[in-house]
């Protein structure tokens, strides 16, 4: 059977869905906080005891992820110097031989720590700022 070849019209292609705007999903986007954020990079390394410390602080998100392709929110972040946040990621260097269940247990404790130490600097930084003298109506 002999085939021709395809002829394209005249009318152009029309596209079949719509595309969304960007920033127009439907789903949910994980909670930011840059402020917290902030606030940890100026933190020493979590990891510190466990060897010398080497670049500067990152926040690690060290938290479990929710659901499948999200990314942990922003409050389960810990100060991490560039070395102790690389070789957590790869458990080598001072994390080598860690069971998994041992770093989650660790990371756990680790961010239970940085929360309790940001609730007493939000609660030092509120009694530091003056009142207002006006009284609201």
């Amino acid at each position: 059977m002999k085939r021709t070849p395809l002829k394209r019209g005249t009318k152009p292609l029309k596209r079949k869905t719509r595309l969304r705007a960007r920033g127009n999903t439907t789903y949910q986007r994980r909670p930011r906080k840059p402020a917290y954020m902030a606030w940890v990079r100026r933190q020493p390394c979590c990891a510190r005891h466990l060897s010398p410390c080497i670049g500067r602080i990152d926040p690690d998100h060290a938290g479990r992820k929710e659901a499948a392709f999200r990314k942990v929110s922003d409050r389960t972040c810990i100060p991490m110097c560039r070395r102790h946040h690389r070789e957590r990621d790869e458990f080598s260097g001072a994390f080598r031989g860690w069971l998994r269940d041992e770093m989650r247990r660790w990371l756990d404790a680790k961010i239970a720590e940085v929360h309790a130490a940001y609730e007493i600097a939000q609660r030092k930084d509120a009694a530091r700022r003056p009142r207002s003298s006006r009284t609201r109506r």
